[in-house]
């Protein structure tokens, strides 16, 4: 049996992560299917640590902001050793937590992605200036996914739903705008690929949009 692996993607506050849930319980109880959902980004219990002592300044250092310009822009170019290094470690790490969860989750018939490796170069290009066209040639170090859902919304809206974000309305633009350039070029890993405005649609519609969708392409 081949797992297939569904991709939820997009800016925060879009409702990737409310979504995935949905998708993930509606596999499960109503199309008889084993599905599982992981998180990219999902931390391990040493780095839960690390970032209930030191998660704030982590979060300024990443963003490439100071308690002097708190609105800087994320973007700095791969100038020295330190941000190649930095650059690298985010790489590998995506590399090795998609796979590890890929792994974990064999048995399953789906997994649910809420956020792929495509966040992690998405991420690479828009905090430190990479050109798309140069990341994406690193979509090869993962399985392709059997489908691609990409949730869109203005950066004003992604930003009144995404209250934990520390974002300006500039950087969210920023990086909704790197998102764009990443997926509006033809993708490689798969022709299953869809974009969804959730700014003008509620959850239950987004919801119901994203069952049609799975069911059309992926429920036999």
């Amino acid at each position: 049996m081949k797992t297939k692996i569904i991709v939820i993607t997009g800016i925060d506050g879009t409702g990737k992560t409310t979504q995935s849930e949905y998708l993930k319980n509606f596999l499960n109880k109503e199309c008889d299917k084993t599905a599982t959902k992981s998180h990219q980004f999902a931390s391990g219990p040493i780095m839960k640590q690390i970032m209930l002592k030191h998660g704030e300044l982590l979060k300024k250092l990443e963003r490439g902001t100071s308690s002097n310009n708190e609105n800087s822009n994320r973007k700095r170019p791969l100038s020295d050793l330190l941000t190649l290094m930095a650059a690298l470690r985010i790489l590998s790490t995506g590399v090795s937590h998609t796979w590890t969860r890929i792994i974990k989750n064999k048995k399953s018939e789906f997994i649910v992605f809420d956020r792929y490796f495509y966040d992690v170069l998405i991420k690479l290009s828009w905090m430190y200036d990479i050109d798309v066209s140069r990341i994406k040639v690193f979509e090869k170090l993962v399985p392709k996914p059997d489908l691609i859902l990409v949730l869109d919304s203005p950066g004003e809206i992604a930003l009144e739903r995404e209250t934990d974000d520390d974002l300006t309305l500039e950087q969210m633009t920023n990086k909704r705008e790197t998102y764009k350039e990443y997926f509006n070029n033809e993708l490689e890993t798969t022709d299953k690929y869809y974009k969804l405005d959730t700014s003008n649609q509620n959850i239950s519609e987004v919801k119901s949009n994203i069952r049609k969708i799975v069911q059309k392409e992926l429920i036999v």
